[in-house]
């Protein structure tokens, strides 16, 4: 499955896409049943890229992609993994 940046492609070719303000990598925390995302504006843009990558990638139920503290999550005490899914 492939990353296709279409959303970062199209708000770079609008002159939107954020400048980085050097605070990288996703923070996912829990508060009782609340689960929190918390990620800067060029974090949360390469997440819906991954996300769109996701839906587009075909019919394959169980496609999915690991964030992690490898690529894009922050070290945390409520989470070391995101998987995303496609059901």
């Amino acid at each position: 499955m492939l990353n296709t940046e279409l959303v970062s492609e199209f708000l770079k070719e609008k002159n939107l896409y954020p400048v980085n303000d050097g605070e990288n990598g996703i923070e996912i925390t829990t508060q009782g049943k609340r689960f929190i995302l918390k990620a800067s504006s060029d974090d949360l843009i390469e997440l819906a890229d991954l996300l769109v990558s996701l839906a587009l990638s075909g019919k394959n139920e169980g496609q999915h992609w690991h964030i992690d503290n490898f690529n894009k999550l922050s070290p945390s005490p409520d989470c070391d993994e995101l998987i995303i899914m496609k059901k």
